[in-house]
């Protein structure tokens, strides 16, 4: 019993709860407006910004489906996000947003990254990191623990208004693969291929569907910020699928 109740006390110390209020301010969000920076979103800085240590006790597994029919019932409740990384938002060649309408400790370090929870159909969310770490690469498994703020209505890659859920956190965890013994050239072309899939999935939604609203959607890939070092682009695939299995095994040397 008391190792338990010691967890529970360092869960409790590393997240402070939202005060009465923080929770009133973030209950006067506007769901399903374009408009992301409200005064709503103010008191989720403050909280996320005095998190320590192990925030993952006591946060709970998100149900999109129950967030997107009621979102006041969720907000501020603080979540376990799993997925991979998504790329940047539209029409961004970066991740982070420089002005707010408040200032504050949260200027020049807050990003904002899609992160692809759920796939057939695809779902992503959008996450707001106030203390991020180095920018992954599309398609790279992470874990991040946000509190939920509001449905944010914006455009997708077609110009389809389409529904994002938003959260803020604090930074995220990349999760390691099982198996995974270091660098080969699986890994290595592995985002081209994750990026290849999701561009045909967006090829593919264009061609069936007409500008209805969806809240569904999946991001650009990135450019290489300044935090990356640049790569010689690899040389295209062919088209044909056996032949493009041939050439990732050829390119890995035959390990593949």
């Amino acid at each position: 019993m008391m190792p338990f109740l010691m967890i529970l006390i360092a869960g409790a110390a590393a997240v402070p709860e939202l005060s009465q209020s923080q929770q009133q301010q973030l209950n006067t969000a506007t769901d399903d407006s374009s408009m992301l920076d409200e005064a709503a979103w103010y008191p989720l800085f403050q909280n996320v910004l005095s998190w320590e240590g192990d925030v993952r006790p006591g946060s709970m597994h998100p149900d999109y489906k129950a967030i997107f029919a009621d979102p006041a019932r969720f907000r501020g409740q603080r979540f376990v996000l799993s997925g991979m990384f998504a790329g940047v938002p539209r029409d961004r060649r970066s991740l982070k947003i420089d002005r707010f309408a408040r200032p504050g400790p949260w200027d020049g370090k807050l990003e904002q990254w899609g992160v692809l929870v759920q796939r057939n159909p695809d779902e992503v969310v959008v996450v707001c990191l106030l203390d991020p770490q180095p920018l992954p690469r599309p398609g790279t498994a992470i874990e991040v623990v946000a509190r939920f703020y509001k449905v944010w209505k914006t455009l997708d890659l077609r110009n389809v208004p389409t529904r994002f859920l938003v959260f803020v956190g604090k930074s995220a965890t990349i999760t390691a693969q099982a198996g995974e013994k270091g660098l080969t050239a699986l890994h290595i072309v592995m985002p081209l291929v994750v990026g290849l899939g999701l561009i045909w999935l967006i090829l593919r939604k264009s061609v069936a569907g007409g500008r209805t609203e969806h809240r569904r959607t999946v991001f650009r890939q990135p450019a290489l910020d300044q935090r990356e070092t640049s790569v010689k682009e690899p040389e295209p695939l062919p088209t044909d699928p056996a032949e493009a299995l041939r050439e990732l095994s050829r390119r890995g040397g035959g390990k593949l």
